[in-house]
């Protein structure tokens, strides 16, 4: 292993924090730089990120369904990272979120007042925003917390179907909206601290499935008719076409800013399939993945020198732009 200093991400965790969000995150980013050689070659790649749970304090606590968590560290042992990850820390809709997690909502600020990127999942940007670092900013959160910003942060201006906000100076704050989006912010933090080939091949190992809907299902408990019935209800699209029309929206930000080619894109957002991914796209998008390039590669270059903080590489990224339907090229969000 490279004797190199990598760049350190910590996972702010409590015990409202859902393990899948954790343990996920967790295994992603570890992963990025050895899990994709290892599944090809056999042999075990270098790892490209430090990877640490931190909380309040350094004791083992369970965190929600009774998973036990080890910290690796107390906050007020870290002085200063590259990335800190606000995990999901649920709030019951008719409680008061303010000054729940003080010393949490002081640590984040402290860390994004030392240079770091911050960010947070789900209900975690409540913590953002009691800790003052969202105020006169946009966020993404989970759209049942919509009431709760209006009354407790009225100054945050809560974006519930951006599935990405990012914001703040430098583009250091990154908040992400239901709690299955940390997957989007996993794989926008391995590509702004690592490069885009980490992130893509991160996306390889953990994100390409071919029946999205099938495991969306299983996980929901609910039988498929009643669970399309509600996904409809709660997006106003059916789930297929809710899943395309993410990734539509991703291949589109992908074309715009960076130069991988289209069949990697179409990868990348779940598609094996190149001549599929190729006709889809023109489909819902109407114009070819190349002519898009061609046409909007300007705009999204420039967004991209707006928005972004280099730190050695190209960040993917979901801008803040407001989102109507597939066909605009948006979606309204995650449930």
């Amino acid at each position: 292993m490279s004797s190199r200093q990598l760049p350190t991400i910590c996972l702010l965790a409590s015990r409202e924090t859902a393990p899948s969000v954790l343990f996920g995150l967790y295994d992603v980013l570890s992963g990025a730089g050895n899990a994709f050689d290892e599944v090809v070659s056999g042999e075990a790649g270098t790892p490209v990120l430090d990877v640490r749970i931190v909380a309040a304090t350094r004791a083992p606590f369970r965190c929600i369904w009774d998973v036990l968590v080890e910290p690796a560290c107390a906050i007020d042992d870290v002085a200063q990272t590259d990335a800190a990850v606000v995990c999901d820390m649920y709030v019951p809709v008719t409680e008061s979120p303010r000054n729940r997690y003080q010393a949490e909502a002081r640590w984040i600020r402290r860390m994004y007042e030392s240079g770091a990127i911050v960010s947070s999942v789900c209900s975690g940007s409540l913590v953002l925003a009691d800790s003052g670092l969202l105020d006169g900013l946009q966020t993404a959160s989970h759209w049942a917390y919509r009431d709760m910003f209006r009354e407790y942060f009225p100054q945050v201006t809560l974006r519930a179907q951006d599935v990405l906000t990012i914001t703040g100076r430098e583009s250091r704050i990154v908040t992400a909206g239901g709690v299955a989006s940390w997957q989007d912010l996993a794989l926008y933090l391995i590509a702004r601290l690592c490069g885009q080939r980490h992130a893509i091949d991160a996306a390889k190992i953990h994100y390409t499935c071919t029946n999205p809907v099938s495991q969306m299902v299983e996980r929901s408990g609910l039988n498929p008719r009643t669970f399309a019935r509600r996904f409809i209800a709660a997006t106003g699209y059916p789930p297929m076409e809710y899943v395309h029309a993410l990734r539509m929206e991703e291949a589109k930000q992908i074309l715009e800013t960076e130069d991988l080619s289209v069949d990697d894109v179409g990868h990348y957002v779940g598609y094996g399939d190149p001549a599929y991914f190729r006709r889809l796209f023109k489909r819902k998008v109407g114009l070819t993945p190349a002519r898009h390039r061609r046409k909007f590669a300007g705009i999204g270059a420039f967004k991209l020198h707006q928005a972004t903080l280099m730190r050695g590489s190209p960040a993917r990224r979901t801008d803040t732009r407001q989102r109507g339907n597939p066909a605009s090229g948006g979606v309204r969000g995650p449930i």
